[in-house]
């Protein structure tokens, strides 16, 4: 039995970096408990410890010293003899490797920890009568590094006691007070870390079925082999490897567990492959299997397609996302790699069973840490990406969706139909492969999704006309229009959706199906349970609480609440919410549209949260842009409305502070020094006059703004010419700005003071003007200093100036992120996003 083969011995498995991610969100939970319940985990210490008070924890703890060191001593060397006498000589040098590398960063760690955060060493501390030290074990980190990086436990009886023992003995140091709960499992956490990211960087010999285990396999299920050839590789920059399988008929070696004597490898066999014919198609379930071609002593031949154990946690991972993130298409979570091998099995053999020209199953079996599915081949065909067009006739096409409605009809469902699923053979018969993602008892909507991904393919392959019009001849025009709702791409397979970033055919696809019916009477299907928008939107939430949080000082705001006057409070927050309808005025009326200025409205409610994550102004005018976008106008009009509107809005609040100051003359509310002013002013002006003088300086200037202003200009022009539009816009810049100094007003008064309606306007639009300059989000920091500090050049005392800030931002911007978050999750919902 001769076998072609090339195995990496050493390979980089997904399963190593999801422990490294375990083991580093093990860690930072372990330290959070710590910091914020480190009363709670001092706690659980000294309950374990009481239990074991007394006369049976002096048992306990009497031969630790000899048990630790006969422990440290003899199982490093019974895991060194154990790889030796496998010829696993890297693996020695990678393990201590790993082990002397935890050595020196925890060292490190210790060595650095007075100077690291309270909140991280906090839980890591023991603090006694005499003495306070950090609690760090590395030598329990290294034997941690040690083991994982020599196997695993499951496969080899030396290092599963070894793990014991490591568990053990960081228990004992628990009840001796050398440790705490938090740091015993921080130094073993620390070292699986280390010794995990060692083997997926240097690789691991994973225990995967080699040519042995191959052979076993199809003896299992009644097929001698001949040849087994791996055709999944490109063999002209590295040939394959020949090995025979031969039986070991000596008697030291014969054994009573199998019909058949044992098998061993001969590695001088000589085999050559290039003489032999391979007109099987290759195998595209997934990249990380293998692919076999196989003949008996008949000269039969067979595909065998190789599920190793890398691929259990990539299946199950995949399973588990496709749950989450797909509503109502999800399926049962193949637990283990053997299941998920008969779960694919079941669905192939249903398929096949019903007349679907697929593969036939021979056997499913195991051997090694692999499992195996044995499948006749597909000979002589080619797949339809390979295909040239000519041979896609239309009876070509109409097979494929016969096939497919075949499978429909015994309530089976592919759910994975792109090009390299389906293929024509040399008598023009149509196949469709790769069940593996497909599903039995299936649902109306898989079967749906079936025919939207099939026309699809098709559609690429063809042309939109052909495959739509054989979709017709087999499935009818009802079938198509029902389909129409979930011809979206988030249905359709990742390789299909990389050739619509191409070319887009979509929309086009939709309106056909549909014939008659009107595009707006077609109901929407969520097939997501989230898309890209609710990801961001949660994202905009989270930070936005977090720029709360982290920027308001709770006992401050507190202690000015309790202070004030309640109802001047509720006051101000309600005379807040007016600024809402008067920003939505301009935003409704300076676009030919005209959007629901109910929308607007809500669109500005919406900006209150948005305004937390992104400087101030710019994050209201992307969602202005994008409501604009969603309702039909275009992006160069939406642009220069939505600058236009915030042109006008700074233009109404510089204008109007302008027209107090020379109406009133109380510009003397911001009285500064002479020298100061004249200074100021004519830093200004050299900085101007230098700008406009040099040409190149002036000239990438305008370079700049020109395009900005041309695109205001042209809206500001169009608005001119309808004297109603920009009135009513000019209006609801007003009635924000009113409304922001009334409620200023009414928080000032919250606290007893007053101050008249004049120097209140000068008051507040100065200082906002000054603090929006700074760009932080929505402003945070800068606005409340300056609102402090406008308020005390008035004559309001600091205290109650602060105060009063506090209260201000309070009512207008941070108790308003609840709405805009409410708002952002009805504009989601109404598809105004």
């Amino acid at each position: 039995m001769l076998v072609a083969d090339r195995i990496a011995q050493r390979v980089h498995r997904m399963q190593d970096l999801f422990d490294v991610f375990l083991s580093a969100f093990g860690i930072a939970l372990v330290l959070l408990l710590g910091a914020y319940a480190q009363s709670t985990t001092s706690a659980v210490t000294e309950d374990v410890r009481s239990v074991f008070s007394g006369v049976f924890r002096q048992i306990v703890l009497l031969p630790v010293a000899l048990v630790e060191s006969v422990f440290v001593l003899v199982a490093p060397l019974l895991v060194i003899g154990l790889l030796a006498r496998r010829r696993r000589l890297r693996q020695i040098l990678e393990s201590i490797g790993a082990g002397v590398v935890t050595a020196l960063l925890m060292t490190a760690l210790i060595t650095a920890s007075p100077y690291l955060p309270d909140a991280i060493t906090g839980a890591l501390t023991i603090t006694t009568a005499t003495e306070s030290f950090f609690a760090l074990d590395v030598l329990m980190g290294v034997l941690a590094a040690f083991l994982t990086v020599s196997g695993e436990a499951s496969q080899t009886r030396i290092i599963r006691y070894s793990w014991v023992f490591v568990f053990v003995l960081s228990f004992i140091y628990v009840l001796r007070g050398t440790l705490t709960l938090p740091s015993a499992l921080v130094s073993l956490l620390i070292g699986r870390l280390i010794g995990s990211l060692t083997r997926y960087a240097f690789g691991f010999n994973d225990n995967r079925g080699g040519a042995v285990d191959l052979v076993h396999g199809l003896l299992h299920i009644g097929i001698v082999p001949t040849k087994i050839i791996r055709v999944d590789l490109d063999t002209i920059a590295d040939p394959l490897e020949t090995t025979a399988v031969i039986e070991d008929s000596t008697p030291a070696s014969s054994t009573w567990t199998t019909a058949y004597l044992p098998l061993i490898e001969d590695d001088e066999a000589v085999f050559d492959t290039e003489d032999i014919e391979l007109s099987t198609l290759p195998s595209s379930s997934s990249e990380s299997d293998r692919h076999y071609v196989c003949w008996d002593t008949a000269g039969k031949q067979y595909d065998l397609i190789v599920l190793d154990p890398d691929r259990e946690l990539k299946s199950l991972v995949h399973d588990v996302w496709s749950n989450i993130r797909l509503k109502n298409l999800g399926r049962w979570v193949a637990p283990s790699l053997q299941a998920t091998a008969e779960r694919a099995a079941l669905v192939k053999i249903a398929a096949h069973e019903s007349g679907v020209m697929t593969p036939k199953i021979i056997g499913v079996t195991a051997a090694g840490g692999s499992v195996f599915t044995v499948q006749e081949p597909v000979t002589e065909a080619d797949l339809l990406a390979d295909l040239p067009k000519e041979r896609l006739t239309d009876e070509v096409l109409d097979r494929f969706y016969t096939e497919l409605k075949r499978a429909h009809r015994r309530g089976i469902s592919h759910r994975a139909l792109d090009e390299s699923a389906l293929a024509v053979d040399s008598g023009d018969r149509t196949w469709i492969l790769n069940w593996e993602e497909g599903q039995v008892a299936t649902s109306t909507l898989n079967r749906l999704i079936d025919v939207a991904q099939l026309i699809t393919v098709l559609a690429l392959a063809v042309g939109q006309e052909r495959a739509l019009e054989s979709a017709l001849r087999v499935f009818g025009r009802r079938t198509l229009q029902v389909a129409t709702p979930v011809m979206q791409k988030a249905a359709l397979p990742t390789k299909t959706r990389k050739r619509l970033r191409e070319k887009n055919i979509l929309p086009e696809l939709r309106q056909e199906m549909l014939g008659e019916i009107p595009q707006q009477h077609v109901p929407e299907v969520t097939v997501t349970r989230f898309s890209l928008k609710t990801v961001v939107i949660a994202i905009i939430g989270v930070v936005a609480l977090w720029a709360v949080l982290g920027s308001l000082n709770f006992e401050t705001i507190v202690e000015a609440v309790q202070n004030a006057n309640g109802w001047w409070i509720l006051a101000a927050f309600v005379l807040g919410l007016v600024t809402y309808w008067g920003a939505a005025l301009p935003l409704s009326y300076f676009v030919p549209e005209k959007p629901s200025v109910r929308e607007t409205t809500l669109v500005q409610v919406g900006a209150s949260v948005v305004a937390l994550v992104a400087p101030a102004g710019v994050g209201p005018a992307a969602l202005n842009l994008r409501y604009l976008n969603k309702r039909g106008v275009s992006t160069p009009i939406a642009v220069a409305t939505v600058a236009l509107v915030q042109f006008t809005q700074f233009a109404t609040t510089v204008v109007t502070l302008l027209l107090v100051v020379l109406i009133t003359g109380r510009a003397a509310v911001f009285e500064l020094p002479p020298a100061t002013v004249f200074y100021a002013l004519g830093v200004l002006a050299l900085i101007i006059t230098i700008a406009l003088a040099v040409p190149k300086i002036r000239n990438e200037l305008w370079k700049r703004l020109e395009p900005a202003w041309n695109q205001i200009w042209q809206r500001l022009v169009w608005v001119l010419g309808q004297p109603q539009r920009l009135a009513v816009g000019i209006l609801g810049n007003l009635i924000m700005t009113v409304s922001y100094v009334a409620a200023f007003g009414a928080s000032l008064a919250a606290f007893g003071y007053t101050l008249d309606p004049t120097t209140l306007a000068i008051t507040f639009l100065a200082s906002t003007s000054l603090g929006s300059v700074v760009p932080s989000p929505g402003g945070i920091g800068p606005v409340e200093a300056a609102l402090t500090a406008g308020l005390t050049v008035a004559g309001i005392p600091s205290g109650v100036a602060i105060s009063t800030a506090l209260v201000y931002r309070l009512v207008t911007f941070y108790a308003r992120a609840p709405l805009g978050w409410i708002a952002l999750r009805i504009m989601q919902k109404k598809d105004l996003l």
